[in-house]
């Protein structure tokens, strides 16, 4: 009992906590060995879209480059030689990374390789992960470098001293998220806010916080701002992606009838092509990819100037029409907190239809405890804000708010620009939310355990082999004069 209670504390050793790691990737292993014997990967238009960029990369024949996707995902899929089977073996490796780098984030804050367990163990075992890495989309690789972004903005939060190199480590895996998906773009200007207190506070040279600050923002400036001007020499069109005015029209979709004259041509296809898709699906999302062939057609407008146009009269609406923008951004933020999985029609196919019941059956119990956690993160988020506020927020107390701001962030950022399939958008940002709700439980319910050995917070310190000089004359005196009456 004793053992198990120091362990639920963190009173464990460097090695005992490999061993927590080695035996949860072995059990995550496992599973996902056993789910590529009976499944296939799962593939959609967008895995089309990444696969003919990566294409045109390796061939350097851009004539049909459009600007719609960034370069991040594609060159992922190039390292395994765009083999869809193979590139799903890749994503599996990235999930069991993502495995050990939370492991090893609830244990620096907790001190707990149980909690390390949990939080592992709840990404690594979770249908919803499992099956994204089966599909040839942007979510587990975007999660994996979301992550590891974080973890390398913990130790600049923690050591604002560290070397310039973690700094330029810290802008270069943050351009990268960006870069695979460009909802992620906002992380670099919101770490360096975070950073950029830490600097403030504890480093007295100016010239050092600058010098830390531009390793930072170089990375980010050179990779990000190198595919923008790669775009507009290509396409005339600066920027990582051309699909911000087609996103757009989902917003806008439901009175874009409402569109000024000018906008004409436009405005009078979408309409006609969005009777069609409600009648089709019920609803008018994606109606633009219905209306784009007729819409270029007529106006002979390119992908990337078509976007231009789509963008100025979307928000054009939207500032003619405030109310219903914001009712329609309102409803994508609160889609956001919906848990997506991509478990689809491939568990019709002969390997696996015998266990879809069961799988199936294990989605449905896993998704109300993870959606029940979306919920429960806000009690969490407003906890930490107000104790931090007050001072009272403890250790971790910015790495803590930087995590919980990180998904605020993206809730909103994604609802601004889309209204879709809100909840996949959630996806790589899950685990910060399993991670903010786990430790503010887990440390209250570790503290309150009954003391067996060392701190509740950190493991004990392991003794010395050999005691220093006065230590052991200290302990001769003591004993050579034990039980002798004192004068």
């Amino acid at each position: 009992m004793a053992s198990v209670l120091d362990r639920l504390r963190g009173n464990v050793t460097r090695r005992e906590t490999n061993v927590y790691l080695g035996g949860l990737l072995l059990v995550c292993f496992t599973v996902r060995v056993l789910l590529l014997l009976v499944y296939e990967p799962n593939t959609n238009p967008d895995s089309l879209e990444y696969r003919d960029l990566a294409n045109q990369m390796l061939s350097g024949d851009f004539t049909n480059y459009t600007g719609f996707r960034t370069p991040g995902y594609p060159i992922f899929m190039m390292l395994f030689g765009l083999s869809f089977r193979a590139i799903w073996i890749g994503q599996s490796l990235i999930g069991l990374g993502t495995v050990a780098l939370l492991f090893y984030l609830a244990y620096e804050v907790t001190r707990s390789p149980w909690a390390g367990v949990v939080l592992g163990g709840t990404y690594g075992l979770g249908l919803n992960n499992l099956f994204f890495e089966a599909a040839i989309l942007t979510e587990a690789l975007a999660t994996f470098l979301l992550v590891l972004s974080l973890l390398l903005c913990k130790r600049l939060l923690d050591r604002p001293s560290s070397r310039v190199w973690w700094y330029v480590a810290g802008g270069t895996v943050t351009a990268l998220a960006g870069l695979t998906r460009p909802l992620l773009l906002f992380l670099g200007a919101l770490y360096l806010a975070f950073i950029g207190v830490q600097l403030l506070r504890r480093l007295g040279t100016p010239a050092e916080r600058v010098r830390l600050a531009g390793a930072f923002v170089a990375p980010l400036v050179v990779l990000v701002g190198g595919w923008s001007l790669f775009n507009y020499a290509t396409l005339g069109y600066f920027g990582a992606s051309t699909l911000i005015g087609y996103n757009l029209t989902s917003h806008a979709g439901p009175f874009m009838e409402l569109a000024p004259d000018e906008y004409r041509e436009i405005r009078d296809i979408y309409v006609e092509e969005r009777k069609k898709q409600v009648q089709a699906m019920g609803s008018h999302i994606f109606t633009i990819w219905r209306a784009v062939p007729r819409i270029r057609e007529t106006t002979g407008l390119s992908y990337p100037d078509l976007s231009r146009k789509l963008t100025a009269m979307c928000t054009g609406l939207f500032v003619q029409y405030p109310g219903r923008y914001l009712a329609s951004v309102s409803e994508a933020w609160w889609r956001f907190w919906d848990v997506r999985t991509a478990i689809d029609a491939n568990l019709r196919i002969p390997s696996i239809e015998p266990y879809a019941a069961g799988i199936v059956n294990a989605w449905k119990a896993q998704w109300p405890v993870l959606t029940g956690i979306n919920y429960l993160f806000f009690v969490v988020a407003l906890y930490y804000t107000v104790t931090a506020a007050f001072g009272n927020g403890g250790r971790d107390t910015a790495f803590r708010l930087l995590a919980i701001t990180t998904v605020f962030a993206a809730s909103v950022s994604q609802a601004l620009v889309e209204w879709a399939d809100n909840a996949r958008f959630a996806v790589p940002f899950e685990p910060l939310i399993l991670f903010s709700v786990l430790v503010m439980f887990w440390e209250p319910l570790a503290s309150k355990l009954p003391s067996w050995k060392g701190s509740a917070t950190r493991p004990p310190a392991e003794p010395s082999r050999r005691a220093t000089p006065k230590v052991a004359l200290e302990t001769g005196r003591r004993r050579a004069t034990a039980g002798r009456p004192r004068r």
